[in-house]
């Protein structure tokens, strides 16, 4: 037991000093008072598949933004979305609806829409937006400059995460934890480091000239979580890779309701992880690190500490992202718990989403 405390404490210590470091070197969108094109044909691209729901909150943001053309990418959508976006583009010059064809065998929905979007894009540089993701003033302007600052042949941003509910509260952070505990932000500047790669799907950019180099979607066109398999493809094959948190400016409330967030974290866990061995260890790993201590106190008060370090951890993630509640770092422990539904979602052959079976 001794031992199992001095691991765990170590481990967590790592992580959180991996934290502190990109918490001052991890760049944050800012407001950039250039216009968003600085020369260049800037296409924004939204995939959009039934989101009658969720776009319209959106669509004040994508439209205010200084860009070429917007285009909708309708991926075949069935509930009214059609006719939403067909209203839009005849109010708004710049805006053009794409109908997306069936999807022949050998992709996955997010990679050809995405890939029909770029074809039917005129732009310099291709911008790829989900259509849950909040876009404030600027914000694709300062997307650009963080493209243009790091040099970058793909530039992912990973959005501040909008929590409502109790669960969303627990394990949403888990995305920007991974992040910011686990890719030291230094490594993206070493060229050996090939394996130090990240994205997020909700906020992509490209300059044309890369886009193509690298293959486009059609280069990762089988993989269910396209981001992290586009950004593994970038570094492999000698591109840069560039990486920002959206702070104030580009924001998502990903799932709505901890069901939701299941289905939609479960569908994309195993190909992060590898193999469904190292996602069972990974899971009772972190059910060891960070549910247990605060359980083994009274049995040894040393525990206090590995416990206090978890906190830690969560504090300066969230510092880092930007407006969540300091409370919501003592749930520390809950979230591997959160988390065991999205591994056995993971777990299975098969997976649903947005009415697709992906294998």
């Amino acid at each position: 037991m001794k031992a199992l405390l001095a691991v765990v404490t170590a481990y967590i210590t790592v992580k959180t000093a991996v934290a502190l470091s990109n918490s001052r070197s991890f760049p944050v969108l800012g407001h950039d008072p250039s216009p968003a094109d600085a020369g260049d044909d800037v296409s924004l691209i939204v995939p959009v598949r039934n989101e009658l729901h969720r776009l319209p909150p959106r669509l004040p943001g994508m439209l205010a933004q200084q860009v070429q053309e917007l285009i909708f990418l309708d991926d075949c959508s069935t509930d009214g979305t059609t006719q939403m976006l067909h209203q839009v583009a005849a109010e708004h010059p710049h805006v053009r609806v794409v109908s997306g064809r069936p999807m022949p065998k050998g992709w996955v929905g997010k990679t050809w829409a995405c890939a029909q979007g770029a074809d039917a894009a005129h732009g310099d540089v291709l911008v790829f937006c989900d259509a849950d993701i909040a876009l404030g003033d600027g914000a694709i302007g300062a997307v650009l400059t963080q493209l243009r600052a790091q040099r970058a042949d793909l530039m992912s941003v990973f959005p501040r995460q909008v929590t409502e509910t109790f669960a969303e509260h627990v394990t949403m952070p888990l995305i920007d934890d991974l992040l910011l505990t686990g890719l030291p932000f230094q490594l993206l500047e070493q060229p050996r480091a090939k394996g130090a790669a990240a994205a997020n799907g909700s906020i992509m950019a490209f300059p044309r000239a890369s886009y193509d180099a690298l293959g486009g979607f059609a280069a990762v066109r089988t993989e269910i979580v396209e981001d992290l398999a586009m950004a593994r493809h970038t570094r492999r094959t000698g591109h840069r890779l560039g990486l920002a948190l959206g702070g104030d400016l580009i924001s998502t409330r990903m799932y709505e309701g901890y069901d939701e967030l299941v289905a939609g974290l479960g569908k994309g866990l195993l190909a992060v992880m590898g193999n469904r061995p190292l996602l069972v260890v990974f899971t009772a790993w972190h059910l060891i690190a960070y549910t247990a201590p605060p359980l083994l106190i009274r049995r040894r008060p040393a525990w206090l500490i590995p416990w206090a370090l978890a906190v830690a951890e969560r504090l300066v993630v969230e510092a880092t992202t930007g407006r969540r509640k300091w409370w919501q770092s003592l749930t520390m422990p809950l979230t591997p718990l959160y988390a065991i539904p999205v591994a056995a979602v993971a777990v299975r052959r098969t997976k649903h989403w947005k009415g697709r079976v992906y294998p």
